[in-house]
């Protein structure tokens, strides 16, 4: 008989259930202190996968999946604001994902749209920590009726002073690095300068990243 070996995420995930729920907070409030006294990074970045697998996984609708995806990135958002790393990066949906059915699209971009409006409304989440939203990306791919709402959000948020919420969306690295190799490539031809300075001294300008 082969015995299987215990995995870290099993054994992470034996040891929280021995934690009762109501002490949740206390832990999480301690968790946040311990991190505030060592070196904090100015900018952190993540993406948003794994929401359909865990709707397979748990039998629930992809809808649902996507909604709980919203909420633990809310939950980490907040984490990371009371941490005040000033600047968070959320690679939200890329340009491939347009390529689902079309079903799952429209109901990813009404969860966007709700999603991303509630928590820069006054008092709420963004609201509450100063935090100012930029939408990065194609957004000349989105439907009309998004555009309008991530301007919205743009406009609720635009001054927050302490800190920036890059949302990609919808984005792609390898746009991102076509395009700015492109815009290189104009500067070199307008300005007149060798590509190394060019590149050294303003590649950087050229990315869509706030902060």
């Amino acid at each position: 008989m082969r015995v299987r070996q215990p995995t870290i995420e099993g054994i992470l995930s034996a040891i929280t259930n021995l934690i009762p729920p109501i002490l949740y907070p206390s832990l999480r409030t301690i968790l946040i202190k311990t991190l505030q006294l060592g070196p904090l990074p100015n900018h952190v970045g993540f993406i948003m996968d794994g929401n359909r697998r865990f709707s397979r996984q748990a039998g629930l609708p992809l809808e649902d999946g996507h909604r709980a995806g919203f909420e633990a990135l809310k939950r980490i958002l907040e984490l990371l604001l009371r941490l005040e790393v000033p600047n968070v990066t959320v690679y939200a949906f890329a340009i491939g994902n347009f390529k689902r059915p079309p079903e799952e699209v429209s109901k990813l971009m009404d969860l966007a749209r709700t999603k991303l409006v509630q928590i820069c409304e006054k008092g709420q989440l963004l609201d509450r920590y100063g935090i100012r939203v930029v939408v990065i990306g194609r957004k000349d791919l989105l439907p009309p009726d998004i555009k309008e709402s991530v301007m919205k959000v743009e406009e609720m948020t635009a001054n927050n002073k302490k800190g920036c919420l890059n949302v990609a969306f919808p984005y792609s690295s390898q746009e991102e690095i076509a395009t700015a190799i492109c815009r290189t490539a104009m500067d070199t031809i307008s300005h007149q300068k060798p590509t190394s300075y060019v590149v050294t001294k303003s590649h950087s300008n050229h990315g869509t990243l706030k902060s």
